[in-house]
């Protein structure tokens, strides 16, 4: 059974806002961002069977050395997604 988190990043800054994401994917299996403003690093290092819903506009190197997570973008996102991703997938239904 899939457990699923829904976190409210706002006006964090990146460091503070990724800190919650892995508490939050420590506690589920799926967490639901929103309020996403341009905080780097999202998915970072994520290991398979865990999975991120963003709606907003991610930051740089978001899915960093991902290793086999799934990440869907219910938006637009910045450059160098997926820098030296090693596996799993990247979803961006923006422009």
């Amino acid at each position: 059974m899939e457990s699923k988190v829904t976190v409210s990043l706002g006006t964090a800054h990146f460091k503070e806002a990724n800190e919650k994401v892995r508490a939050a994917l420590d506690d589920a299996s799926a967490v639901e961002l929103h309020d996403v403003y341009a905080q780097r690093y999202l998915g970072c290092a994520m290991p398979r069977g865990k999975r991120l819903e963003i709606h907003g506009v991610p930051g740089n190197d978001m899915a960093c050395y991902m290793d086999g997570g799934e990440i869907e973008v219910f938006g637009n996102a910045q450059d160098q997604i997926g820098n030296t991703m090693n596996d799993g997938s990247v979803v961006i239904h923006g422009r």
